[in-house]
């Protein structure tokens, strides 16, 4: 079944040359795995679903006969010894799941220093989020219609105790799209969407209708905010000015327009 995301998606970010420049050009930013600050983070770490002894021996003829047909000398003698009867021991089982392992890890290993992921929230306006992504309330956050691409095509993040569990079996979804949407539950409080691209550390553009809102912090700048709605201006992007309430621990937005500075007057 199609996993449906909200309609809306946000992404939390600093003001810097960098955002300014994504903002401009109208591009996501692709990162590879291996640059996430949280080690635990698409690492190749999981355990393997416990499956019964007629699962094991469906599995172990289905690979053997891979085995069989493969032409790859050094991969024929390196696993020569798992495939020696019809049915799989409770001895070799133990190796065969490490010979699994290893050649899973491997592959893993490459797809993710290659593969490319944006990160983004369901939450909107969340203080956490403020503080962590946004420069303390500095910066500001991006408001997505995830009707268009690659929102349209994301996945929920799901958040556990315990490493991910991938099954040999399953051949429905890659690996590392189980690896890279399980996290800690101690990340549950964003909410995460993921998008995912072949290629990492790289920009991708997004149709002009895409960005719906950009909602600016409550410590931005005037003159940050002003140059956003320069950037932004005849774009269809709505603005938004926050406030801190001054009867709970949230921000109140109101939408806003900004008038360019004009250069021409005197002063």
């Amino acid at each position: 079944m199609d996993i449906i995301p909200p309609p809306r998606l946000y992404k939390y970010q600093p003001y810097n040359v960098q955002t300014l420049d994504n903002l401009k050009d109208r591009r996501i930013w692709f990162s590879k795995p291996i640059r996430f600050n949280d080690p635990f983070d698409c690492s190749i770490n999981f355990a393997f679903e416990k499956m019964t002894g007629d699962q094991w021996n469906d599995y172990y003829n289905e690979l053997k006969e891979i085995w069989e047909k493969d032409d790859d000398a050094t991969f024929k003698v390196e696993y020569e010894k798992y495939f020696q009867g019809d049915v799989l021991s409770d001895e070799l089982k133990t190796g065969f799941t490490l010979a699994i392992t290893k050649i899973l890890k491997s592959e893993l290993v490459y797809q993710i220093q290659g593969k490319g992921i944006a990160c983004f929230s369901e939450k909107a306006d969340d203080i956490l989020m403020w503080s962590h992504y946004s420069d303390g309330h500095r910066g500001f956050y991006l408001e997505f219609d995830t009707r268009f691409e690659p929102f349209s095509k994301s996945l929920p993040v799901k958040y556990s105790e315990t490493l991910p569990i991938l099954s040999p079996r399953d051949k429905t979804i890659h690996p590392l799209m189980i690896l890279a949407t399980t996290k800690s539950i101690g990340w549950s409080y964003e909410k995460e969407w993921r998008a995912f691209h072949e290629e990492g550390d790289k920009e991708f553009g997004i149709d002009v209708e895409t960005l719906t809102g950009v909602y600016f912090g409550s410590a931005m700048p005037y003159v940050h905010k002003e140059v956003i709605s320069l950037i932004l201006r005849d774009s269809p992007t709505k603005l938004y000015e926050s406030k801190i309430s001054k009867s709970e621990f949230k921000v109140k937005f109101q939408q806003t327009q900004y008038t360019p500075f004009n250069y021409s007057t005197e002063h």
